[in-house]
């Protein structure tokens, strides 16, 4: 769906300014982490850094996930270094929320990511979607 240009684009046009994150933005963050943010998920954050999307969920299979905000960089940089507070896991780094859920990149089984969801603080947390490249192919509008 993203990417298509005969779709609905990813990011909602809200009609205020807005810019990516930059290379160097970019590169400070994963050095954060220690890890290479996945290149989808990247390329949303070059476009425009953070925000809401078109889309209201995703669904994976029998799953779907509501889809929160897109964090900033600077947001996701903040939460890597208030991860105790913020309640990830070490090796979770949390990309997009709202309110108590969120969702982030899992990368404690390896180098590509699994993304996970935890509705609220005291749900568990789930893995919802194998990548990013799986969440964004199922994104809906509805």
């Amino acid at each position: 769906m993203v990417g298509d240009d005969s779709k609905l684009p990813f990011w909602f046009d809200d009609g205020l300014p807005t810019s990516g994150a930059s290379e160097n933005e970019l590169a400070l963050l994963e050095s954060m982490i220690g890890e290479r943010l996945p290149p989808a998920l990247r390329d949303l954050l070059a476009v425009r850094n953070g925000g809401v999307s078109n889309f209201a969920a995703f669904v994976v299979g029998e799953t779907r996930v509501p889809l929160p905000a897109l964090f900033s960089v600077m947001e996701i940089s903040a939460s890597v270094a208030n991860s105790e507070s913020f309640g990830t896991p070490d090796g979770v780094v949390a990309f997009g929320g709202d309110g108590d859920d969120w969702v982030g990149l899992d990368y404690r089984q390896g180098r590509v990511p699994e993304v996970v969801y935890q509705e609220h603080d005291d749900a568990p947390l789930e893995v919802v979607a194998s990548s990013v490249d799986e969440l964004l192919a199922g994104l809906v509008e509805e």
